[in-house]
């Protein structure tokens, strides 16, 4: 019986991986319609239509992470204002 248990456990788990891979396939369709090629270094026309290089991939990464540590300051120092009655 405990093995039993130990295989439903493992099963749960598994599915909890697929509906997060899923999650963030839908959030990246969403978000970053082009695809990426992580194989590639550089600029390929690809059967499909335009791509983005895994260099490319990198630097709209970090301009979006940016962008939102910008958002978090400037939220951050608003609120820090608004609190001390400015």
């Amino acid at each position: 019986m405990e093995e039993f248990y130990s295989i439903c456990d493992q099963i749960e788990l598994h599915l909890k991986t697929s509906v997060e891979c899923l999650s963030q396939n839908t959030s990246s369709v969403r978000y970053l319609p082009l695809p990426v090629i992580p194989t590639r270094t550089d600029s390929v026309s690809a059967p499909e239509g335009p791509t983005l290089t895994y260099p490319q991939f990198l630097m709209t990464v970090r301009a979006q992470v940016a962008y939102a540590r910008e958002i978090h300051d400037a939220l951050v120092s608003n609120a820090h204002a608004i609190a001390s009655g400015e």
